[in-house]
C-alpha cells in the first residue's frame, strides 16, 4: 500500500492533512500514533477507502488489507475468538480468516478467554 501526497479537510473547508506520505510492503504491520486529534483515524480512513482524499493518492498492490478501528462494537463478555468471529461475520470476513489472524498474531491461547476490558 502507497499513500503519496495525501490530503484532507473537515467539512468547514479547514485544511487536515496535507502532503502525507507513507508506504506499507507486504507482511508488514503498522501502528499509527499520535495525539488525540492529531489526524491519525482520518489518515487511517483515506488510506483504507472510507474517505476519499482531497489531493494525492493512494495504491494497493492487493485488496487483502486489515484495518482495526479505534471503536468497535464487541461484546465483551463473549470469548476473544467468538467477538472477533461476529465481528468479522457481520463484515462478510470468513470466520477462518479470524482463526487465521489469531494464529498469525500467536492470540491462539487466549481465544477462548473473555475479550479484555
Amino acid at each position: 500500500m502507497e499513500a503519496r501526497a495525501l490530503g484532507q479537510q473537515a467539512r468547514s473547508g479547514a485544511v487536515t492533512q496535507q502532503d502525507v506520505s507513507l508506504t506499507v510492503g507486504a507482511g508488514e504491520l503498522v501502528a499509527i500514533i499520535g495525539a488525540s486529534g492529531s489526524g491519525k483515524t482520518t489518515l487511517l480512513d483515506t488510506m483504507c477507502g472510507l474517505r476519499p482524499p482531497v489531493s494525492g493518492a493512494v495504491s494497493l498492490a492487493s485488496r487483502s488489507i486489515g484495518y482495526v478501528p479505534q471503536d468497535d462494537i464487541i461484546h465483551l463478555a463473549l470469548p476473544l475468538a467468538r467477538t472477533l468471529r461476529y465481528a468479522a461475520a457481520l463484515r462478510g470476513v470468513p470466520a477462518g480468516s479470524v482463526d487465521a489472524v489469531l494464529e498469525t498474531l500467536e492470540l491462539t491461547g487466549r481465544s477462548l478467554i473473555p475479550a479484555p476490558v
